[in-house]
């Protein structure tokens, strides 16, 4: 059970997540998409977008594109889940500096789900001698595993799971450790309560076999606050939308306060790189990019956003061995 809304500017939000009766989110929602320019765009090295219906709290609002939808998930002809999609694009969408974003919420029948954020473009420009845009959702997952409170957050330091005291920072997945198997590993990150119960968290990698490649996701652990993203969040600085380091606005929650078996809220800041030329010209083909817009859309989105795994779905030869401090 979930409910949702679209939100004034925090895109679409969803609340009260439950999962066979046990709570697996209090929320999640998207406060901001930052279109990083590279300094190289007119006089603006970028952008700060933010989706929703409309309200205060600065950067550029684009607003959803028809209703709400629920979908079925099917593999092999079988059901196996539903997504909850919200579309948002600007009135000329298919222009140049008109973009449209998309959020996925994704829930299988066996309790995994995923939270995926998507840009179509289109960018500013087609001269060859530009920097393209680098996308980056700032994701909200106030998780909530078997309820709020008495959650930790861990991460494979190269020979066991390490226990994370205080709030932090965690650098690009894939340059930890070697690159992430996609399944049967103990490298990475999980969240898990009191109980043992919880999640392992696999970024995007190119294996959801939908046009997504490497998320190389900033994640950012923190203490709920209600201030802190609870009710939509004011945009950050203008300087935001363009930082290429760990500036890109949850830094700003990240104060060395314990997360030891507390109520955590995890930031999720993926990074595509928009890619506007054709497979016959640089061999990988187009990638965050619209080459034309309605009627007759022909589109390259960017998918990204983490699986949450219960640790039941594992190989029990595979599956951690977690005991908290």
């Amino acid at each position: 059970m979930l409910s949702y809304e679209t939100s004034s500017n925090d895109g679409l939000r969803i609340s009260n997540v439950t999962y066979q009766g046990r709570t697996m989110l209090t929320s999640a929602s998207l406060p901001e998409w930052h279109v990083d320019y590279n300094d190289e765009y007119a006089n603006s090295p970028g952008f700060r977008d933010v989706i929703g219906c409309g309200g205060s709290g600065g950067g550029f609002l684009i607003l959803p594109y028809g209703e709400t939808e629920q979908r079925d998930l099917v593999e092999d002809s079988t059901r196996i889940g539903f997504e909850v999609v919200q579309d948002f694009r600007m009135p000329q969408w298919g222009d140049e500096c008109n973009y449209r974003y998309e959020q996925h919420y994704q829930f299988f029948a066996d309790g995994r789900f995923r939270i995926v954020a998507g840009s179509y473009g289109k960018g500013c420009g087609t001269d060859p001698a530009m920097e393209q845009p680098v996308y980056r959702p700032v994701i909200r997952i106030d998780i909530a595993v078997n309820g709020d409170n008495n959650d930790s957050f861990a991460f494979w330091d190269g020979q066991q799971w390490a226990f994370q005291q205080t709030e932090t920072i965690r650098t690009p997945y894939a340059s930890e450790y070697g690159p992430h198997q996609l399944t049967g590993t103990n490298q990475g990150w999980l969240v898990l309560d009191g109980s043992g119960q919880g999640y392992t968290i696999e970024p995007g990698l190119g294996q959801f076999n939908d046009g997504g490649m490497a998320d190389a996701p900033f994640l950012y652990v923190t203490l709920h606050k209600p201030t802190e993203g609870d009710t939509d969040l004011p945009s950050w600085s203008i300087n935001y939308c363009c930082y290429d380091d760990l500036q890109q606005g949850p830094d700003l929650f990240v104060n060395d306060e314990p997360i030891g078996s507390a109520n955590l809220v995890l930031w999720y800041v993926s990074q595509s790189v928009t890619d506007r030329l054709p497979e016959v010209e640089d061999g990988d083909g187009r990638f965050c990019w619209t080459v034309s817009g309605e009627p007759t859309p022909e589109t390259y989105p960017c998918f990204t956003g983490p699986l949450f795994r219960p640790f039941e779905l594992m190989e029990k030869m595979y599956l951690p061995v977690v005991e908290r401090p």
